[in-house]
């Protein structure tokens, strides 16, 4: 009876341990060069605008989200997705190499073209991810069914966060290290990441894509202007992108935490490792719990549980400005806990929803139209740079705590796809059992 329901694809063993690896790989590049920590302290050493330390985000998930839905297009027209997939990963790898080179030929002599080069690197980076999100996912989708998909993405992003503790530990000894002083710090970091990546670059390109089932037909119909109209008119996915936008809105605050914990919380310059150790364990601990609640509630509960836990950091950041003292560095510590399980709501919470919640045959579109969409929240850290040049950092954290707090709420909107799969697994062991006793 079994085998009826967990009936396994094509090169499902292969695919789930590049896959895997892959997942591990790009967990441990991203302790290296953190979003959250490493790079606003980067930028922070080459300008002390807040509004350019906001750009960060920005340009970040701009660069990531809005391409999405011309991507999907391409996506959808297309037969094998493995190019795309490559094309993506590569530009990944050179967008890294970028700023070790850069900063080696010296370009921070000059601050401007300093930040020129972040910022390329920025968007380069995101860019490729971008290009390769779409077919990753779809992919995914045909490779590994929703019973194995939990442990896929939960084992593999904790055990890359694992890798990524130690790499927490090698960013604090490097930025504050005296024979290593700016840039030179910055660049060997980047060059970790660069060796961090590479093994995803190889797993990328040693999948064994499974074949498509849509017909050429079928899959340029969908791009017209009904498919996107069917998309628009699913009153499950208005809910989602609604959540996911309110939660998005943790970046107004999250670019500007490690510069508050150092100039307000007199914190040293070594306590950004123990933040990327920090938010590395909450990702960890994210990773295999959300895994876990996942395949057995659902993704829903993945999105509500997680957006809770998110509200801690702007609370605690708030606590630490009206109250600081001797308890700063655990409440940062708590701050960047908190970020950490953001990363892993966003794709065992709201991407595996929407795999799920998505009709067969247009997950591109889906996927496509609620990046694009939500990459309108890309601008909440240029909005938070604005807020906070005009008023506090405590009006910044409270407002930011408000949002999150409403995420959550919404969250109890969305419809759970978990028992719609448990339906269709009983469907097909009743049709298995039948065969069988017709046989």
């Amino acid at each position: 009876m079994t085998s009826g329901i967990r009936e396994l694809p094509p090169n499902y063993r292969w695919n789930f341990a590049l896959l895997f690896t892959g997942s591990v790989s790009f967990g441990a590049m991203t302790a290296f060069v953190s979003i959250d920590s490493v790079i606003p302290s980067l930028v922070s050493h080459l300008t002390d605008s807040a509004f350019l330390i906001g750009m960060i985000g920005t340009v970040f998930n701009i660069s990531a989200l809005l391409p999405q839905l011309v991507i999907a297009g391409v996506v959808q027209r297309s037969r094998r997705l493995k190019p795309i997939l490559l094309t993506g990963g590569f530009m990944r790898l050179g967008a890294q190499l970028l700023v070790p080179i850069s900063f080696w030929l010296g370009v921070t002599r000059s601050p401007g073209a300093g930040l020129a080069v972040v910022f390329a690197y920025l968007a380069f980076f995101s860019l490729g991810d971008s290009i390769l999100a779409l077919p990753w996912l779809d992919i995914l989708a045909r490779a590994i069914p929703v019973y194995r998909r939990g442990r896929l993405l939960g084992w593999s992003q904790a055990l890359g966060r694992m890798t990524g503790i130690g790499a927490g530990f090698i960013v604090g000894r490097v930025l504050g290290n005296p024979a290593l002083p700016f840039p030179s710090n910055y660049a060997l970091l980047f060059v970790f990441a660069i060796i961090a990546l590479l093994p995803t670059v190889i797993c990328l390109a040693l999948l064994r894509e499974p074949p498509r089932q849509m017909t050429e037909g079928e899959r340029i119909g969908l791009l017209s202007g009904g498919g996107l109209k069917l998309v628009g008119g699913d009153p499950n996915f208005r809910r989602l992108v609604i959540c996911r936008m309110l939660v998005a809105m943790s970046g107004l605050a999250s670019i500007f935490y490690v510069v508050h914990a150092v100039d307000v919380g007199g914190l040293p310059m070594q306590a950004i490792g123990q933040f990327v150790v920090a938010q590395t364990i909450g990702a960890l601990l994210g990773s295999l719990g959300f895994g876990w609640l996942s395949e057995r509630r659902g993704p829903v509960w993945v999105i509500r549980a997680g957006s809770l836990i998110v509200a801690l950091a702007p609370i605690a950041a708030f606590g630490v400005n009206a109250w600081p003292g001797v308890w700063s560095t655990w409440a940062y510590r708590t701050v960047f806990f908190a970020l950490g399980i953001l990363e892993t709501v966003w794709f065992q919470g709201f991407s595996n929803y929407l795999l799920e919640a998505a009709p067969d045959g247009m997950r591109p579109l889906y996927v496509g139209a609620s990046s694009t969409i939500a990459s309108l929240a890309t601008f909440a850290p240029i909005l938070g740079g604005w807020l906070l040049g005009r008023t506090s950092y405590g009006l910044l954290f409270g407002l930011t705590a408000v949002l999150l707090c409403c995420g959550f709420a919404a969250s109890f909107t969305l419809r759970s796809t978990y028992e719609d799969a448990e339906l269709d697994k009983l469907t097909t062991e009743a049709q298995a059992c039948r065969k069988r006793q017709g046989h």
